[in-house]
C-alpha cells in the first residue's frame, strides 16, 4: 500500500518550496535571532538552495547577548553566509513598553539592509499567530487587527516581509530541529511573566490547549478568516468612498449619512487610512455624535485626529491637515504690471498684477465686517463668501488686500469691477 505523501512530507520543506518557487530569484534577508525558529527557517532555506544575508539585531537587553551575537556569526559563517550585526540602544521604559520599542527598533535595523525589490523573512509559526490574535482580541480590536499576522506584507520600494512558517505548528518546528540536530540560544526573558505575550504562552495557552489540542489551528485559522472579511470590507469601503468623495479634501455629507453607520464608518476609515490616520475608538464615537447633527451658520462640528481636523460645512465633510487652518501673518507685497503668484496658504494662491507703475499692498485673513462701495451699493465679504459658497473653514482665512494707507482694496473672487484703485487683476486657484 502506498503512502500519502502530500500527509507525510516535511511541512517546514513544503513552506521553504513553497517560498523559493514564488521569490527565489529575489535578494533574501533573514532576521535572525539565533533561537530555534530563525535557526529551523535558516536550514530550510540553506537546503533548499537559497543563500540570505543574515541580520542579527543586538538589543543589549539580556546579559547574554554578546554570546548570541558569537552564536549567530559562528552559524552564517557555517553556511557560507553574509552576516550583519546591528546595534540598537533603547531607552529606560517600563518593562511592556520596552518589548514594544524594542519591537520597533528591531523592524527598523532589519529594513535598513534590505535592497530594493528583497524580501525580509521571519520565522513567525502557528504559535505565534494564536498569541497574537489572543493579544489583539484583549485589547477590543476590531477585523483588520484579529487577522494577526499575514504571511506577506508589502512594504514600500517594493519590497516584501514574508513569514514562510506561519502556518506551520510549533511542534513540527520543534521535531525538524531535534531531527536535524540544530542548535540554537534560548531567550531567558520568555519564561518571565512580565510581558503579556509571555503569560499567555506560558499559562494561558497551556490550560487553552487541554480544553482544545487544535487550539492554536483554530486561532490561526480565526485569524485568516478575518483577513478575508478585513479585505472585503476594504473594498466595499473603497467603491463606497469613489462614490462619496468630491475632492482630494472633501466628501457628501448627504450620501454618506444615508449610508448605516457600520458601512459610513468604514468608508471613512479607509479614506482617513490613506491620510495615515487612524481614530481612537472615543474618536470614532465623537464623529458619530456631531456628523448626525444638524449644521447651522452657528454650529460647526470639528474633530481633531493626529494630524488632520474633520471638519463639516452645508453639505459637505472635509479632512484637512492641521496647517491648512493656521491663521497667516499680515504680509506685504510690491505689485507690478508683471503678474506675480503668492501662496496665501496650502489650499489658496493668488495671481496679483496692476495695469501700470506698481503698489504696496498689505494682505490680511478676514476680521469680518469688511465691505468696499461699489456703485453707491456696499458690497459685503461675509456675503459674498456665502454666496459663493465658501466653506465656514475657508471663511475665516480667507485673504483680503488693502493698500499702505489701509484702505480696502478687495478680495480674491470677487467681480474684476469691484476693485478699487490701481488694482486690475486678481486671480486664485483653490484647493477643495
Amino acid at each position: 500500500m502506498k503512502r500519502d505523501s502530500a500527509k507525510t512530507a516535511c511541512p517546514i520543506e513544503q513552506a521553504v518550496l513553497l517560498f523559493k518557487s514564488r521569490y527565489g530569484d529575489r535578494s533574501l534577508v533573514l532576521g535572525f535571532s539565533g533561537g530555534m525558529d530563525s535557526t529551523v527557517l535558516l536550514h530550510g532555506l540553506t537546503q533548499q538552495g537559497l543563500r540570505p544575508t543574515v541580520v542579527h539585531v543586538h538589543h543589549g537587553l539580556q546579559a547574554v547577548a554578546d554570546d548570541w551575537v558569537i552564536h549567530v556569526q559562528q552559524q552564517a559563517q557555517f553556511y557560507g553566509l553574509v552576516c550583519h550585526v546591528e546595534r540598537v540602544s533603547l531607552a529606560e521604559v517600563t518593562r511592556r513598553g520596552m518589548e514594544d520599542r524594542a519591537r520597533t527598533a528591531r523592524y527598523h535595523a532589519l529594513w535598513q539592509q534590505v535592497p530594493e525589490q528583497g524580501v525580509l523573512l521571519t520565522a513567525h509559526h502557528q504559535r505565534d499567530q494564536a498569541e497574537t490574535l489572543l493579544l489583539r482580541l484583549m485589547r477590543g480590536t476590531g477585523v483588520k487587527g484579529l487577522g494577526a499576522m499575514s504571511s506577506e506584507q508589502t512594504q514600500t520600494l517594493n519590497r516584501l516581509l514574508c513569514r514562510p512558517l506561519l502556518a506551520v505548528p510549533y511542534d513540527d518546528i520543534l521535531v525538524y530541529a531535534q531531527q536535524h540536530q540544530l542548535t540554537w540560544v534560548e531567550d531567558p526573558s520568555n519564561q518571565q511573566a512580565i510581558a503579556l505575550r509571555n503569560q499567555l504562552r506560558n499559562y494561558v495557552l497551556p490550560t487553552l490547549r487541554q480544553l482544545q489540542p487544535a487550539l492554536e489551528y483554530k486561532l490561526a485559522q480565526t485569524a485568516q478568516h478575518c483577513q478575508e472579511a478585513h479585505q472585503l470590507l476594504t473594498e466595499m469601503a473603497q467603491e463606497d468612498w469613489q462614490k462619496l468623495e468630491r475632492s482630494a479634501c472633501s466628501w457628501s455629507l448627504l450620501d454618506w449619512r444615508a449610508l448605516s453607520w457600520p458601512r459610513a464608518r468604514q468608508a471613512l476609515a479607509y479614506a482617513l487610512s490613506l491620510r495615515n490616520e487612524s481614530p481612537t475608538a472615543a474618536q470614532w464615537q465623537q464623529i458619530q455624535q456631531q456628523c448626525y447633527q444638524p449644521i447651522s451658520e452657528q454650529a460647526h462640528p470639528q474633530i481633531r485626529l493626529a494630524q488632520h481636523h474633520l471638519l463639516l460645512a452645508d453639505d459637505r465633510g472635509f479632512c484637512v491637515p492641521f496647517e491648512w487652518l493656521i491663521r497667516p501673518n499680515e504680509s506685504c507685497w510690491e505689485l507690478n504690471n508683471h503678474i506675480q503668484t503668492i501662496d496665501w496658504l496650502p489650499w489658496i494662491s493668488l495671481q496679483l498684477g496692476v495695469a501700470h507703475g506698481s503698489v504696496n499692498i498689505r494682505m490680511l485673513p478676514r476680521q469680518g465686517g469688511e465691505r468696499l462701495l461699489v456703485n453707491g451699493q456696499l458690497r459685503s465679504l461675509k456675503s459674498w463668501l456665502q454666496k459663493a459658497h465658501i466653506p465656514h473653514w475657508k471663511m475665516a482665512l480667507w485673504p483680503v488686500i488693502y493698500n499702505e494707507q489701509g484702505q480696502l482694496l478687495g478680495w480674491p473672487g470677487m467681480p474684476s469691477h469691484w476693485w478699487q484703485a490701481t488694482l486690475i487683476s486678481c486671480r486664485y486657484q483653490v484647493m477643495h
